[in-house]
C-alpha cells in the first residue's frame, strides 16, 4: 500500500499538499516551483544555482495554455531554464537523506523523473549530469532526432520527443545489476542489460560525499552547444529503482507534480466537497481521530477524483491512499 500525508488538519478545513510515500526506507525528493523558487516540495533534499548567471537567466510561471501550453488542461507552475553556455552553469542538486546503495561506494539504485517540455526545434538537450563540477558529458540527453539516451548505454528509436510538449522522462537504474531503463510517459522506451556498471559515470554522489550530488541541464562538452531552453514542472528523485509497473503508475505529466498530489476543499452552505487529480490506484480515507488513527476507505472513490458529504460537526481528518 502507498499512503498520502495528511490534507485536513484537525477541526478547521484546509487545503493543501499530500505527498506520495514510497515505502518508509525510500527517500524522495520533488521540487515543483509553486512558490516560484527552488523550495523542495517534498523530501530533504536541495536544489541550489548553481552560479549567480544560471539565477539570473532563471524565471519561474504558471502555464497559460498559450505560449506555454497546459499540462493535461490545467495550469502547472514551471522553471523555464534557458540554454546554459557557461560551464560554471545549472542547478545542483542535494540528498540529504540517501547514502551509498546497491553494494557501491556511491547511490547505484536510483530514479530520475521529470516533466519537461522543450520550446522550439529540437537540438541537444542535456538532462543531467552526474557530474556536479560538469567536468565532462552529460549522461542523459534527448537529441535532435526526437531520441532519448546516451552513447554508453543506447538511444530510444527516433521521433519519441516532440518539441512544444510536456513529456515525463524517466531514466530508472541499477547499476550494479547492469540495468538501466528509459521511460517516456510511463513506458519503457529503452532498456539496457549487461555487464555491471557499479560505481561508474552513472551512479550518484551522496550524503557520504562533500558537496553537492548532481547537476541539472548542462554538460561539459565544450566542442559545440549541447544545451537547450526547457520548461520545467517537475523534477523527482528516488534513492531506488522504480520497476516497470511502477513508472507505469506514474503515468504521463500532471499539473500537481510527479509524487505530489494536491487535495483541495470547498464548501458550499452545508456539503463539503473534496476534489484530487484522479488516478486508477488512488482513493479517498477519512479519520475522526489521529490519537490513535482510524482510518476507513470513503466508498465509490477508489479512481475518482471527487467526494461531496454534508460537511463534519466535528474532528475529520481525509487522505488519499495509493494502492
Amino acid at each position: 500500500m502507498r499512503s498520502f500525508t495528511l490534507a485536513i488538519s484537525l477541526g478547521v478545513l484546509v487545503a493543501g499538499a499530500t505527498w506520495s510515500i514510497l515505502g518508509a526506507a525510500d527517500a524522495i525528493y520533488e521540487w515543483t516551483f509553486d512558490n516560484a523558487n527552488l523550495t523542495d516540495a517534498l523530501g530533504h533534499g536541495l536544489m541550489e544555482f548553481a552560479d549567480g548567471a544560471t539565477a539570473s537567466l532563471t524565471s519561474f510561471g504558471r502555464t497559460d495554455g498559450g505560449s506555454v501550453p497546459h499540462i493535461g488542461g490545467q495550469s502547472a507552475s514551471y522553471m523555464h531554464v534557458p540554454s546554459l553556455t557557461g560551464s560554471a552553469n545549472g542547478y545542483l542538486l542535494s540528498f540529504a537523506d540517501s547514502g551509498p546503495n546497491g553494494g557501491g561506494a556511491y547511490i547505484n539504485r536510483f530514479t530520475i523523473v521529470m516533466d519537461v517540455l522543450i520550446p522550439g526545434a529540437l537540438d541537444w538537450t542535456a538532462l543531467f549530469n552526474t557530474d556536479p563540477a560538469n567536468g565532462n558529458d552529460a549522461d542523459w540527453y534527448v537529441a535532435p532526432d526526437g531520441s532519448l539516451g546516451i552513447a554508453e548505454l543506447g538511444y530510444s528509436g527516433t521521433n519519441l520527443i516532440a518539441s512544444n510538449t510536456w513529456n515525463r522522462l524517466t531514466f530508472a537504474a541499477d547499476l550494479g545489476a547492469g540495468t538501466v531503463v528509459f521511460y517516456q510517459n510511463g513506458t519503457a522506451v529503452l532498456t539496457r542489460t549487461g555487464a555491471s556498471l557499479l560505481d561508474d559515470r552513472f551512479s550518484l554522489y551522496s550524503n557520504a560525499d562533500p558537496g553537492p550530488d548532481l547537476l541539472l541541464f548542462n554538460e561539459g562538452d565544450t566542442s559545440g552547444v549541447y544545451t537547450h531552453e526547457l520548461y520545467v514542472a517537475s523534477v523527482a528523485v528516488v534513492d531506488r529503482t522504480l520497476s516497470i509497473a511502477e513508472v507505469a503508475a506514474l503515468g504521463g505529466p500532471q499539473a500537481e507534480g510527479i509524487f505530489v498530489q494536491r487535495l483541495a476543499v470547498a464548501r458550499n452552505t452545508n456539503d463539503l466537497l473534496l476534489t484530487w487529480n484522479s488516478a486508477p490506484n488512488i482513493r479517498l480515507q477519512k479519520t475522526t481521530t489521529l490519537a490513535p488513527a482510524d482510518w476507513h476507505d470513503v466508498t465509490d472513490t477508489l479512481g475518482t477524483n471527487r467526494f461531496t458529504e454534508i460537511a463534519p460537526q466535528g474532528n475529520a481528518f481525509y487522505r488519499l491512499l495509493r494502492q
